[in-house]
This record gives C-alpha cells, sequence and structure tokens, in this order.
C-alpha cells in the first residue's frame, strides 16, 4: 500500500548516515536561501541554473549543515525531504491519496523542507501529465498560501517558459540564480573532494589530471556546466583507469590493448580525454599548456 513516506526521499536522513557532501564554493546561494527561510513569510525558495551547477549538492550541502548544527538560530531543527516525481508520475488513486496526506502532514508540520528538483514538470501550465494531475493542484494553492516550506529547482529556459509567466506563483518563491563557475573555481572545488573520488575508487588524481578534467569538459562538452561536467570526466576517468588496472593485474593479456595501458600510476589526463571523447563521439586534442593554466589561474 503507498503511503505518504513513499513519495519522498529522506535527505537529511543521507547526511545522518554520511552520504552527503558539503557545496563547496556555494558560500553565497546557501546564505542566500538561509535568509529566505528564516523569514516570517514567503519562505518558497526557487533555484534557477543550468544542468551541471550543482542545484541539488546545494540543497544536500544545506541538509548536511542542519545536521551538524550550523543552521541553529536561524532554522533550528529541520527535516530536508525530496518529492519523487518518477513515483508520482505513475499516477492512479493510491498516489494521489499519499500525496494529499503528504501536503496534510507538511502542512501540520512546519518543521519539514520539501526539495522538488524539476519543479516545472509539476506546476508549469504546459508541464504534461504531472502539471495536469492532482498533484498541481494540491501543491499549487498549498505553496502560493505559504502553508509549506518548499525549495524548488529548474533551469533558466523551463523557468522563463513555464514558472515566470504566471504571476501568482511566482510571488510564492524567491528566485536564487546559481551561475556556472569559473574553470579556476571548478578547480578549487574539485581540489576539494578530490579525496571523495579517490577514495570510492581505489585510485590517485594528479593536480594536472584535474585540470584536464575542468579545461577539456568546458572546452568540448556542451549540454553541461561546470563544476558539474568535470566532476563526471573524473569520475569516469577514475572509472576507466580502475578497469585498466584490473585487466593488467588479472587478464595481462588485455593489455596488449594500447587502450589500456597504463601510462602513469594514477589517473592521467589521458584518461580524462579519452572519457570525454567517449561521451562527445569524436576525437579531440591532446589538451591544453601549463602557461594556458597559469594565465587561466591568474585571471
Amino acid at each position: 500500500m503507498l503511503n505518504q513516506e513513499s513519495l519522498i526521499e529522506d535527505i537529511t536522513r543521507r547526511a545522518h548516515d554520511g552520504l552527503l557532501s558539503e557545496a563547496h564554493g556555494r558560500a553565497r546561494e546557501t546564505y542566500a536561501i538561509l535568509e529566505v527561510l528564516s523569514r516570517r513569510s514567503r519562505k518558497n525558495v526557487l533555484l534557477v541554473g543550468y544542468t551541471g551547477v550543482g542545484k541539488r549538492r546545494i540543497v544536500e550541502g544545506l541538509a548536511l549543515a542542519g545536521m551538524q548544527g550550523e543552521t541553529e538560530g536561524l532554522l533550528g531543527e529541520f527535516r530536508l525531504v525530496e518529492l519523487n516525481l518518477a513515483l508520482l508520475a505513475q499516477g492512479g488513486s493510491d498516489h494521489e491519496k499519499a500525496l494529499s496526506s503528504l501536503v496534510k502532514h507538511l502542512r501540520q508540520t512546519r518543521d519539514i523542507m520539501l526539495f522538488i528538483p524539476d519543479i516545472d514538470l509539476i506546476l508549469g501550465p504546459d508541464s504534461g501529465e504531472l502539471g495536469e494531475s492532482s498533484v498541481a493542484t494540491l501543491l499549487r494553492p498549498t505553496l502560493i498560501r505559504g502553508d509549506i516550506t518548499c525549495i524548488g529547482a529548474t533551469t533558466p529556459a523551463r523557468y522563463r517558459n513555464t514558472l515566470e509567466p504566471d504571476t501568482t506563483l511566482r510571488k510564492a518563491f524567491e528566485v536564487i540564480r546559481v551561475e556556472p563557475m569559473t574553470e579556476a573555481q571548478a578547480y578549487d572545488v574539485i581540489t576539494v573532494i578530490r579525496p571523495e573520488i579517490e577514495a570510492h575508487h581505489d585510485v590517485l588524481i594528479a593536480d594536472e589530471t584535474v585540470r584536464a578534467a575542468v579545461v577539456l569538459s568546458e572546452r568540448y562538452i556542451k549540454h553541461s556546466f561546470l563544476p558539474g561536467k568535470a566532476i563526471d570526466v573524473l569520475d569516469r576517468a577514475s572509472s576507466r583507469y580502475r578497469l585498466k588496472k584490473l585487466a593488467k593485474d588479472r587478464k595481462p593479456e588485455l593489455v596488449d590493448d594500447a587502450s589500456l595501458i597504463l601510462l602513469k600510476d594514477r589517473v592521467s589526463p589521458h584518461d580524462v580525454r579519452k572519457s570525454i571523447e567517449n561521451v562527445v563521439g569524436f576525437e579531440i586534442r591532446a589538451g591544453y599548456t601549463q602557461e594556458y593554466w597559469e594565465e587561466l589561474s591568474a585571471a
């Protein structure tokens, strides 16, 4: 039987379980969210930013900060949960009853904040099945009245096309822009989280490899933005290196393949370049010069 807990994923619980990281490099956005959430009224936030800028990471960082007591004096104790849009998309009477129960519970328990990724899918006028269902019917007036606290996320294009024209709904949210990071900023952030990637893959990652991930992803991957695309590339490159290492140890005959040769004792820019080629579907240039990076860092 579907219930209200089935419709949410507990972000705060993940923070308690040690599964979340800080939103490095996003202090400005985090402070802006805290300023809105600590108000007496109009406490809904809408994060607007391109794919890859880290909207979800900011929300997860907020949950982690709350769990660690860093928001004490502003928000007190709170629980941050995410609405499961994939489950809601299935529709049906059970889903409607569960959602109605969830909304009622959120209205009564004001220390729970609801995170809705891709919020335009359920509140936009042209949002398809989700927007035409009872999801929007239940949530829209609740958000407009300020009966619950919500953090939504969407992209600039979706915001302009679906939410911004709706004057009444727009007034229910404080828009916080999340801009893409510069290459230098992304490098600083990835340097901080590099140990997490290394620990997950049991590899070592050189500074030059992080630089290659940032510069080459920005140069060749156009459908996403920093720092997300560079983090994804570094994750892919680390996975590629680990597989090569296993092949070398367990199936030495495969190392005759030039693509499996271990060039260094750690993840290299070569692994980054090959990973990006798999994403974009064509061969790319070898990389960038040290002089280029020094100029970039000094800018």
